[in-house]
């Protein structure tokens, strides 16, 4: 083999080295990146389930571009009723509100119905006119007659056996009769506004024990309540309280 044979020969050999340390150099290459993508899977998707990952996260995107739609749709409705700023108020926080249609000094219109209003009126005239009469010939009438009007224990602590413990005739000591000329049934100026209550202011002409006549003005500050049977009777009454305090 000639000088020049043997070097075209190893050129040849060389160059083939070369070619195939490349080629290894370049497989190496390329298995690293394999191994490397699916390490990348395994952690991104444990189950193995790449496709269910890519769900779950479309999922969730669209949960909160959904939520983000639905505010923008609130604040859109906001604007299209008129840009008001009335803040609607939770019905449970308004249990304490007084109600528009009652003044800031109620009465007792605004508390208790008309039909109560009225009959206790009624009965609240019936009890001055028939209460305030008097005859010392009859001393305990004026009791008697306001039996159903008045509550019955209140009569039988005005009342009692002996004619002079009888506590309904204080009131009159002194008056041999007692005319009733006229009753006015009013508010009192500070109604309690708990149970309905009334005045009844009353003219009357009376007849002292020396035969003096004279006109006297009183007022009967009453209270009522329903009784058993749901009808309203007098509680309770006062004769001239305001002058007595």
């Amino acid at each position: 083999m000639s000088e020049q044979t043997k070097r075209i020969v190893s050129y040849c050999v060389m160059g083939l080295a070369v070619t195939l340390l490349l080629l290894g150099f370049i497989i190496g290459f390329v298995d690293k990146g394999k191994k490397k993508s699916v390490d990348d899977n395994s952690i991104q998707t444990p189950n193995g389930n790449a496709e269910g990952d890519i769900w779950k996260c479309a999922s969730k995107e669209g949960t909160k571009e959904k939520s983000l739609n639905e505010i923008e749709g609130a604040d859109s409705k906001k604007e299209e009723s008129g840009n008001n700023d009335v803040v609607e108020e939770n019905p449970e926080k308004n249990y304490l509100k007084v109600p528009e249609e009652v003044s800031k000094n109620p009465t007792q219109n605004d508390m208790f119905s008309n039909k109560d209003l009225e009959k206790t009126m009624e009965i609240a005239n019936e009890f001055a006119l028939k209460f305030h009469e008097f005859d010392k010939a009859s001393p305990v009438k004026h009791l008697e007659s306001v039996e159903g009007l008045l509550d019955q224990g209140y009569i039988s602590y005005l009342r009692d056996s002996e004619e002079e413990m009888i506590t309904g005739l204080k009131d009159v000591k002194g008056i041999v009769s007692r005319k009733v000329l006229s009753v006015e049934i009013k508010e009192p100026v500070a109604p309690t506004l708990i149970a309905i209550s009334w005045d009844a202011v009353v003219i009357s002409e009376v007849i002292d024990r020396d035969g003096k006549t004279r006109r006297n003005k009183d007022v009967y500050s009453l209270m009522f309540e329903k009784d058993d049977s749901r009808k309203f009777q007098i509680i309770e009454y006062y004769l001239n309280y305001d002058d007595k305090r």
